[in-house]
């Protein structure tokens, strides 16, 4: 009984460590999704291409995402070019299309209907910035468990 009441607090860290070790590469997978998406969001053109840079198969890491984010890689990736958007809508110094362009959109109508979708403002309006301003919205590629 001794000996067991002695090794218990060992065998208790061991497991913390393997279930740590179990959890760190999942972690970490995720880290590599959002920041390839971070870095490489203009060129972004699909779930495969995002899946060919990190080396897992484009349904695994849908799903891998969908279930640590409650969205797909599809519209989070959206999110991340409206939520840019907007950061460049607010310093106001370039066209609509430029913005579309710089954040991914392959055409500025695209944009603006993604845009309106989810903001329920479009770029266009001179009320636009004032509206963002007022929504406070965060242009952290990191919000994704909002």
């Amino acid at each position: 009984p001794h000996a067991r009441e002695a090794a218990q607090p060992l065998l208790q860290y061991v497991l913390c460590r393997i279930s740590e070790q179990d959890l760190h590469p999942y972690e970490e997978l995720y880290n590599r999704i959002v920041a390839y998406i971070a870095e490489n969001l203009p060129d972004i053109e699909s779930n495969a291409q995002i899946a060919r840079a990190i080396n897992y198969h484009p349904y695994y890491i849908n799903q891998y995402f969908k279930s640590k984010s409650g969205k797909t890689l599809h519209k989070y990736v959206l999110e991340q070019r409206l939520q840019r958007s907007v950061a460049l809508l607010r310093g106001g110094n370039e066209s609509i299309s430029t913005i579309a362009h710089n954040v991914g959109f392959k055409n500025a109508d695209h944009f603006s209907k993604c845009f309106k979708a989810h903001y329920r403002t479009p770029p266009l309006t001179s009320a636009t910035k004032q509206s963002l301003y007022k929504k406070n919205i965060s242009i952290s590629p990191y919000n994704h468990r909002n």
